[in-house]
């Protein structure tokens, strides 16, 4: 949120949304946050790449538009239904 805003700051009332999606399947859940900020610079991304909880986070950044972060958790409860928001 802090990218897109700042990014936007000659453009204050047309600041792009950061999308949040939430998807649910058997093993995971996965959430994924969207932004056109800009991106993240290639030779960065190693940097922010981080497992934790036996899940993962995924980056995928365009630089000059912006980046999704993608953040797979596994169920630790056994519960796989299907998650609605």
């Amino acid at each position: 949120m802090r990218a897109t805003m700042e990014s936007h700051l000659d453009t204050p009332y047309n600041v792009p949304d950061v999308v949040i999606t939430i998807a649910n399947n058997d093993i995971d859940l996965i959430i994924r946050i969207s932004d056109r900020s800009g991106g993240i610079a290639h030779k960065d991304l190693d940097q922010a790449y981080a497992e934790y909880l036996g899940g993962s986070l995924q980056l995928q950044s365009l630089q000059g538009i912006g980046t999704d972060v993608y953040l797979r958790l596994h169920h630790i409860d056994g519960w796989e239904e299907s998650l609605r928001i």
